[in-house]
């Protein structure tokens, strides 16, 4: 009798301890999910940190190596055969000279016409918004002349020169258009008043070539030393842009010097070509150093 009470305790003994075993893992269960989690995002959060600073040194890099000589190089090819590949990563990059650009502060009515008839908007659309810029940059306020039929931001006009592109969004009608794709039409760099058309974009390469039979002053063949370059890089993990990064560089004392990021090339995750005209990648990086990226990425 008493070995079966002794049995008896001891079964009752096992189930408790089981018993609290199992409480003490539903407690701690979150907690190690909760851990891993943190893990997992942080090495995610690292990995993402990593791959832009590498993004944002090449960019640098290719920027340097451009404009070192303070002339403009060779044409670019432009096929996607350009970038760079280590089995399903492939790293593009983007070049795009802004003497293919039209500079906010210096351009006049009908230069800064055909960049806005570039981004799609009519030709009265486009005359309204070139008027608007030049009255934007005037400095002092205009008290004559023809009313401006544009919805502005609330704080109006500016009436001074414009520090960047982004600024175009204070005109209502170009917000809908992102940061990234105004940047590839126009700049704020040059301080001329002249198009390259072989450096422009196909939409205003197009257009300039469509209007060859009417006086444009503006189009140059050779816009004289390089002043400024936005260098794209993006790298894709099968067709999906993983990470990327655009710069804006000018000279300063003989050396590109980083202007300005410019954001947006998020809106091209899902797409298959990046913004700017590609470049030769294993030429630019070189066969060491475009090993060393390859290896850096896998």
């Amino acid at each position: 009798m008493a070995n079966e009470d002794a049995s008896g305790r001891d079964g009752f003994a096992l189930v408790a301890v089981l018993g609290l075993l199992l409480v003490v893992s539903a407690i701690l269960l979150p907690f190690s999910l909760s851990a891993r989690l943190r893990a997992l995002t942080t090495g995610n959060e690292l990995r993402a940190f990593e791959d832009q600073k590498l993004a944002q040194a090449l960019a640098s890099y290719v920027a340097a190596k451009q404009m070192s000589g303070g002339g403009r190089g060779g044409a670019l090819p432009t096929d996607e055969n350009a970038s760079c590949r280590w089995g399903e990563n492939r790293l593009e990059v983007r070049i795009q000279d802004h003497a293919g650009l039209i500079d906010l502060n210096a351009a006049g009515a009908d230069l800064l016409n055909l960049g806005f008839q570039s981004l799609g908007y009519s030709g009265e659309e486009a005359r309204s918004l070139s008027l608007g810029v030049l009255r934007y940059r005037r400095i002092g306020d205009m008290t004559t002349g023809a009313k401006l039929d544009l919805a502005l931001d609330p704080a109006g006009l500016k009436h001074a020169a414009f520090e960047d592109v982004a600024e175009l969004h204070d005109f209502l009608a170009l917000r809908a258009v992102s940061v990234l794709r105004l940047a590839g039409t126009f700049t704020v760099h040059t301080q001329t008043g002249t198009l390259q058309p072989d450096q422009a974009s196909d939409e205003l390469r197009q257009l300039a070539s469509a209007g060859q039979g009417r006086s444009m002053p503006f189009l140059v063949n050779n816009a004289g030393p390089q002043r400024a370059l936005t260098v794209v890089v993006g790298l894709r993990r099968g067709e999906r842009l993983d990470f990327g990064y655009a710069g804006i560089f000018r000279v300063g004392n003989g050396a590109p010097v980083l202007d300005a990021a410019i954001p947006g090339l998020e809106e091209f995750a899902d797409k298959t070509g990046l913004p700017g005209r590609p470049a030769p990648c294993l030429e630019l990086l070189g066969p060491t150093l475009a090993q060393t990226v390859g290896e850096m990425i896998l």
